[in-house]
């Protein structure tokens, strides 16, 4: 039975094998075809891809090689720039030493010349002149600035003392004549405008500008202390110690010695070493005096150095100052219309010599407070002129008057203590209505001699005593007071040294 389904089962494997086998064969060729030609599409779109991708490294590639090269140019140069920055480096250490080495001598030199020079700066130091009669309270100083190698630059301008019929350029060429007199070279600003001026002044750009006095209605706008005020301003002044108290015009007002425009902007104002002058200028000022240096004042040092006893000749010479200030409601002690008749008589009948040396305002104020008539001032005038032994002097520096008298006649003020340096004797005539003394006038008045404008008779018999019997009794005291305003160091050495101090 076995043998029966296993012969069966060998002839049906042997019949439809075959048939099956190819059926089978048929169905995987075609198979096989469709998967060749899919794989044929894949491989070419690979292909294409793969050829796609060729192109574009090949495009990467070379740029590639062009940045390299690029770069190795950059590279060459940087290593160029860096050897040459090697080769120099030396050099360059070399030269910074050898620099070093020059700033070290120079710093050396500087201190040795520092040592020997004290720190010496040279200045450059500008002078205001407007008032040649007031040149001695600056005369110390610009010379002595000139001792000492700094740069001096002196201006001469217009001043505003003549009456308005006058052309203000007169003043300039008398104050421009007075320092041809003295041989000192300056610069002449009376043809320009002050504005012109002053801005010429900025231009020199100096290191200090010196003003003759505080009183801004005296000279152009342009040179006033306002306009001035872009360098440092100084001042000394002009007519000495303050001997009168406040300077305004009634107890209102602001004091005039101590509070002007000038006072207020300056850099510095140089002053006698007195109690009496610092607290003045203290409470005087609404800057409270901050600006204020006690040197002492050179005006008085001028005098004692250049005053000489006059020559001794046989005569006797006088000089006469009146001064301008007629009003009472100010400072008040002008006298001439009440007293030249009488001092003139005086002076004729003992035969003495006569200087005549007005203030440079006394005529401009004589008349403008109408205290006399032009014609009885002429009058006087011819009366000076006519006699031999009179004279209008027209010296710039009251010192060559000084030397030239033997006794000062005046009124006020400032002479009542600069003349005292001349151990000369002096009469004062009294106004009876001039403006209280300081403490310092009221020590000034005690070595002089004071004759009342109401008791003139007294004069004659006075100058008979001192200058022909040689009766002096105040002579000690002038001694003394002069003492007292020259101090114990020389004002304008002390200047320069401060303002040498405060540029360093």
């Amino acid at each position: 039975m076995k043998s029966y389904f296993k012969r069966r089962l060998i002839n049906f494997f042997n019949s439809y094998f075959p048939v099956l086998l190819e059926n089978f064969s048929l169905r995987f060729e075609k198979k096989f075809e469709k998967l060749n030609k899919s794989v044929e599409t894949i491989y070419c779109f690979i292909k294409k891809k793969g050829e796609d991708y060729d192109a574009m490294f090949g495009e990467l590639n070379q740029k590639n090689l062009e940045n390299k090269t690029s770069i190795e140019g950059v590279k060459t140069s940087i290593e160029e720039v860096n050897k040459k920055i090697l080769e120099r480096e030396g050099y360059y250490e070399d030269l910074i030493a050898r620099i070093n080495q020059k700033i070290f001598d120079i710093e050396a030199t500087l201190n040795l010349v520092s040592r020997k020079q004290n720190a010496f700066k040279k200045l450059t130091i500008i002078f205001l002149i407007h008032n040649i009669a007031a040149i001695d309270s600056i005369l110390t100083v610009i010379h002595e600035a000139k001792r000492r190698g700094h740069k001096v630059i002196l201006i001469s301008i217009n001043n505003k003392f003549g009456s308005s019929e006058e052309p203000i350029y007169l003043s300039e060429e008398k104050n421009h004549k007075g320092l041809e007199r003295l041989g000192l070279e300056h610069l002449r600003f009376g043809s320009i405008s002050s504005h012109d001026g002053a801005n010429l002044i900025k231009l020199l750009n100096p290191d200090f500008i010196f003003k003759q006095s505080p009183w801004d209605n005296d000279v152009e706008e342009g040179y006033s202390a306002n306009n001035l005020s872009f360098s440092r301003l100084c001042y000394s002044s002009y007519f000495g110690i303050q001997i009168t108290k406040n300077f305004g015009n009634s107890s209102g007002d602001r004091d005039l010695h101590t509070d002007q425009a000038l006072h207020r902007n300056a850099f510095a104002i140089f002053i006698e070493n007195t109690k009496q002058a610092i607290e003045t200028h203290k409470t005087g000022s609404i800057i409270g005096g901050v600006n204020l240096v006690t040197t002492g004042l050179p005006k008085y040092e001028y005098i004692k150095k250049k005053s000489c006893i006059k020559p001794v000749d046989g005569s006797k010479t006088i000089l006469w100052a009146p001064h301008h200030s007629f009003d009472s409601e100010w400072l008040g002690f002008g006298t001439f219309p009440d007293s030249f008749k009488e001092i003139l008589n005086a002076v004729e009948k003992l035969g003495f010599r006569l200087i005549f040396r007005p203030h440079p305002l006394f005529e401009k104020n004589l008349f403008l407070m109408k205290k006399i008539s032009r014609e009885d001032y002429d009058k006087f005038l011819n009366r000076i002129k006519s006699n031999p032994l009179f004279s209008y002097s027209m010296m710039d520096e009251p010192i060559i008057d000084f030397n030239s008298s033997d006794l000062l006649l005046t009124d006020g003020i400032s002479m009542l203590a600069t003349y005292q340096l001349t151990g000369k004797p002096i009469i004062w005539i009294d106004s009876e209505q001039h403006a209280e003394f300081t403490e310092l006038g009221e020590k000034m008045i005690e070595s002089i001699t004071r004759i009342k404008v109401s008791q003139l008779e007294r004069l004659k018999p006075k100058l008979q005593e001192i200058l022909i019997d040689g009766k002096d009794d105040l002579a000690d005291n002038r001694v003394k007071f002069g003492k007292l305003l020259i101090g114990e160091n020389s004002p304008s050495e002390t200047i320069l040294e401060y303002l040498e101090q405060v540029s360093r």
